[in-house]
């Protein structure tokens, strides 16, 4: 059995990957000095700072990197893990997130309504499993305990792959499946809720909207289905781990971890740095898909 509580993410294929992982670390250490945190990689181990206090070696063969989701059973050595996508920063302590999942042996931050959105064909999935409800969820979190019932949902997930396109799901770009409907059907069939997102507003992501972030004083604010909410996890998801709030606040975050503290006559010094490592960042992207549309007319 490992350490009885922590906090589990993954970093496969290359250096962005270990540096969001760095970065959500960093924000973890501002409000939690105790908790460990492990990180599941293929990349060397000295790369991760010594910011975990677990680095997990693991290859894979999955077509995309969503399908490790099915293995975080595996993957964790602790009893009780949370797993936060790398793209996130945490912003409330840890100890208040756990919080609400007590009772649970695998839960996720969502709503349990009786047609999740990605359900595309709901007369296929109600005459494949009848429930009542089935958890609605953005697959940055999950809650699971070592547990049999958390296996249980681990193994049916997984099981579930193979019927991904009878089922009638969408398929993510590139062609990858979304590990997100069969968690939820898994849940659904093993008698696994969510823990409603919109009564404690656990994890939400700008999705290109506008929005406030400042992780350094632990303040995050957004629109949300008509009410302002602040989030104790911002998720960067897709388009949004590109935009200059997150790269100011990655920055932000590493300075503070450097310095101990942030001074007020330091802060146009780093964002001005911050502004400049992110246009830089853009201009490597775009440069990049010039390339490879010039290579594919060639």
């Amino acid at each position: 059995m490992g350490d009885s509580r922590g906090v589990l993410t993954l970093a496969f294929g290359g250096a962005a990957y270990v540096r969001m992982a760095v970065d959500m670390a960093r924000a973890i250490r501002l409000r939690d000095a105790t908790t460990p945190l492990a990180v599941v990689t293929d990349l060397d181990a000295a790369l991760f700072c010594g910011m975990f206090e677990h680095v997990v070696q693991w290859k894979h063969d999955y077509a995309s990197y969503y399908e490790c989701k099915f293995d975080l059973g595996a993957m964790s050595p602790f009893d009780e893990t949370l797993f936060i996508d790398s793209d996130c920063m945490v912003l409330r302590p840890l100890s208040k997130i756990f919080e609400l999942f007590v009772g649970h042996d695998f839960s996720v931050a969502g709503q349990n309504v009786k047609t999740p959105w990605w359900f595309r064909a709901p007369e296929k999935i109600r005459a494949h499993l009848p429930r009542d409800f089935y958890p609605g969820f953005n697959g940055g979190l999950f809650y699971f305990r070592r547990s049999a019932r958390a296996t249980a949902v681990f193994d049916r997930a997984r099981s579930l792959v193979s019927e991904y396109d009878v089922l009638g799901f969408e398929r993510l770009p590139g062609g990858a499946i979304n590990d997100e409907p069969l968690f939820s059907l898994a849940m659904a069939e093993i008698g696994c809720s969510a823990v409603e997102n919109a009564r404690h507003d656990i994890m939400y992501g700008p999705r290109l909207q506008p929005f406030e972030v400042d992780v350094l004083a632990g303040r995050c604010t957004m629109e949300r289905n008509g009410r302002m909410v602040q989030p104790m996890i911002c998720h960067f998801e897709g388009a949004d781990k590109h935009r200059y709030a997150y790269a100011r606040e990655c920055v932000r975050v590493a300075a503070r971890t450097r310095l101990g503290e942030l001074p007020r006559w330091l802060e146009p010094a780093v964002r001005a740095y911050a502004l400049a490592v992110w246009l830089i960042q853009r201009m490597a992207v775009r440069v990049g898909r010039l390339r490879k549309k010039i290579g594919g007319q060639i």
